[in-house]
């Protein structure tokens, strides 16, 4: 789906003392309704979870820019992975910023995906659990940054990404409804 980029409609989170480094963008009704006839479905709440909760594997699901090409005209192609990843520790480097996220790095017998993680930040990370006949799914986590001596990601909790933008949007309805009310009573 074609997509206009603008810069003034994204709502960026950034409290990097605290390791909350997000951005999120409404999506108008007419993308939206592109998306959807297109099989496109939103993650409801209901798929929100964290990484403590036991599952049987975590998949970080992505484009990393160097599978990106452009026919300098019109034609975009790129490549979505789906990247095997297993918990690990925080790197040294990590400091203060550990205290909001969690950590990963490429299962070891997953092959090389990707050689440079440029391009995933912001890919959400899932996990998946198998319950008698089916795998279930919920989303984790958004890939934050990448540790590349250790070759280890760090990913920010998904719940508090989910919380963060509520609480934003929940201030911005607010707002506007007090603007309104504030413009009949004129």
């Amino acid at each position: 789906v074609p997509y206009e980029f603008e810069d003034d409609q994204w709502l960026a989170l950034d409290d990097r003392a605290v390791g909350i480094d997000y951005a999120a963008c409404h999506i108008r009704d007419f993308y939206r309704r592109q998306l959807e006839a297109g099989g496109v479905l939103a993650i409801g709440k209901s798929a929100w979870s964290d990484h403590v909760t036991s599952s049987d594997h975590w998949a970080l699901v992505g484009v990393p820019s160097e599978s990106v090409a452009y026919d300098g005209k019109t034609v975009i192609t790129a490549r979505v992975i789906l990247v095997p990843l297993v918990a690990t520790t925080e790197p040294a480097a990590a400091g203060v910023k550990a205290e909001n996220q969690f950590y990963a790095r490429p299962a070891e017998d997953s092959g090389p995906y990707f050689k440079n993680p440029d391009g995933f930040s912001g890919a959400p990370v899932f996990s998946l659990t198998h319950t008698e006949e089916r795998w279930l799914y919920n989303v984790i986590g958004v890939q934050s940054a990448w540790y590349e001596s250790s070759g280890t990601l760090a990913v920010c909790p998904f719940t508090s990404f989910a919380q963060a933008i509520e609480e934003s949007l929940t201030d911005v309805m607010n707002s506007v409804a007090n603007a309104a009310i504030d413009a009949s009573a004129v």
